[in-house]
């Protein structure tokens, strides 16, 4: 592995939970339609201001409430970003990235999230990435793997797909990621996830970060 690319939600942090809730939640409060989870499981692929636009062209009673969709995507920052700051990291990611780094092995952000709300939570954390891609910064957000090309891009390194692991919770974008020749590690927290599809095309699936083999930092 020369680079090592990372979600966010449910990679660094397993916070995919607090998202669904405030959506649910937000759902119940408007008598809005349920959305079922499978397709609510889909929509974690998406930033927030994306679910927000869907909820606003959608309902009149939301645009009613809300000015504009921006307005709505931030209310739902507001009210689930302050939940994840309590959220510890996934269970032994901290010294997996201090052992990436110890080796030279850039290790790049890549997610739906916005920018701010994710190094405040590094920050916070004391987990040192050397950049962060979002949505914004390509042209097609996830669950495209451009913004794994431009993670690579951002690593400084002159490399291919397959010199890189994606590490992923959500096996949208991460088949997507194996499509393109990157190598993948699957995440599955603690043996859950909120996900229906199989793990099976990953070349690692881990529950967290404690047993990561070694070898896989070493491998060229």
């Amino acid at each position: 592995m020369k680079v090592a690319i990372f979600d966010f939600d449910g990679t660094i942090v397993y916070s995919e939970t607090l998202w669904i809730d405030t959506f649910d939640q937000f759902e119940i409060k408007f008598k809005l339609p349920r959305t079922p989870k499978e397709v609510r499981a889909h929509q974690m692929t998406q930033s927030v201001l994306n679910l927000a636009k869907l909820y606003y062209t959608t309902y009149e009673s939301i645009r009613q409430q809300y000015k504009s969709a921006e307005e709505l995507a931030s209310y739902f920052n507001e009210k689930t970003e302050k939940k994840v700051y309590c959220k510890q990291p996934i269970e032994g990611v901290c010294g997996f990235i201090e052992k990436l780094q110890k080796n030279n092995i850039p290790i790049i952000i890549a997610s739906s999230g916005r920018k701010e709300h994710i190094d405040k939570y590094l920050k916070q954390w004391n987990i040192k990435v050397n950049d962060i891609v979002t949505g914004v910064d390509v042209l097609h957000p996830k669950p495209s793997a451009d913004i794994y090309f431009e993670a690579m891009k951002r690593s400084g390194k002159t490399i291919n797909p397959n010199e890189c692991f994606v590490f992923e919770d959500n096996p949208i974008p991460a088949i997507n990621a194996h499509q393109a020749g990157f190598k993948v590690c699957m995440i599955k927290y603690n043996n859950n996830s909120i996900f229906q599809e199989s793990f099976d095309f990953a070349d690692i699936i881990i529950t967290n970060y404690l047993g990561i083999k070694e070898t896989l930092i070493e491998e060229e």
